[in-house]
């Protein structure tokens, strides 16, 4: 079993209430993590919330989560940052927990965590879903089904169903266990994976029409502009599983899909396999994120401006 040090756990439980901030377009490794830490500081006698900058995707739907849209922090006695990589990331909460003098941060982005005052950071682990497992393994901590249940999702959601090349031997027993903890594969497989709306397949086809290579076939990119966001009524939520389709293409090693949210901002996601790091393409476009998986947020700009800038940057690793 992997020891590490559970000082930053020992410090939330030793606290009287706590508030667990989540990034913006929460993800279920952040969720799922948030969820496990809140059962388990709960259990443990410590109130416990979280919170969210916007409310939660569909896709995040898994019985009664409970996360709160954030007001204020007033009564919390620590701010702990959940799969957080910088105090940018929590929205409109930075500023309370940049200010407050209690914070907390467990993170398995690149980063020193040096925004909160105690952190654990793992930028080798592929999910921090697992951090929270060895985390509460260590401490000595039970975990129980319904813990077992969210810890599942979220290290089976970072990994791509243990697909990704992160995934080591560690994770797979981990989730060997919370199998054996109650989770349910099966069914929680089918409810991060198989649930796509109508509306969402149909942006698919769009995103499919939309694919072009680049880089001798070694870059694969896809779009979903404003308008076709206005043509299926769309938001932000119906395009999340599809940030990683340009990369399934035979021969493409790095991809990236963008979506035009709003008529002066595009978001990029980046994916890549193998050797190809492309975390410092997303930096410099003001992101970050993983080896790869990351992200990133351009400004006025229209489409085939940021396709091109975004591509010329990818190419460069080549």
């Amino acid at each position: 079993m992997k020891k590490i040090d559970t000082a930053v756990l020992s410090h939330l439980l030793s606290r009287r209430s706590v508030a667990l901030l989540m990034h913006v377009n929460p993800d279920w490794d952040c969720l799922g993590s948030s969820l496990a830490l809140r059962e388990v500081l709960r259990k443990n006698g410590v109130k416990c919330d979280i919170f969210s900058d916007e409310p939660l995707s569909p896709y995040l739907s898994f019985r009664e989560t409970g996360v709160k849209l954030y007001e204020s922090f007033e009564g919390y006695a620590c701010l702990c940052s959940v799969d957080v990589g910088d105090a940018g990331r929590v929205g409109r909460m930075a500023e309370a927990f940049t200010n407050h003098s209690d914070t907390a941060c467990i993170d398995h982005h690149i980063g020193d965590g040096s925004f909160a005052r105690i952190s654990y950071i793992d930028s080798a682990a592929p999910a921090t879903g697992e951090i929270m497992f060895d985390l509460l393994k260590s401490a000595g901590i039970e975990i129980d089904k319904c813990t077992a249940e969210y810890l599942y999702c979220a290290i089976s959601a970072d990994t791509g169903s243990f697909k990704y090349g992160a995934t080591t031997p560690h994770t797979m027993r981990i989730a060997a266990e919370l199998m054996e903890l109650g989770a349910d594969c099966a069914a929680l497989s089918d409810m991060l994976y198989s649930r796509k709306s109508f509306k969402e397949l149909k942006l698919q086809g769009e995103a499919i029409s939309a694919l072009e290579l680049y880089g001798g076939g070694k870059i694969g990119v896809s779009y979903i502009t404003g308008d076709t966001y206005k043509k299926y009524n769309a938001t932000k939520n119906d395009t999340e599983s599809l940030a990683s389709l340009p990369r399934e293409i035979d021969g493409v090693v790095m991809s990236a899909f963008f979506t035009q949210r709003t008529p002066d901002e595009i978001r990029v996601n980046l994916r890549s396999k193998g050797e190809y790091n492309i975390q410092p393409v997303a930096v410099h476009f003001g992101g970050g994120g993983h080896m790869r998986a990351a992200g990133c947020t351009i400004q006025g700009s229209d489409m085939k401006a940021a396709v091109a800038a975004v591509v010329a940057e990818l190419e460069k690793l080549l």
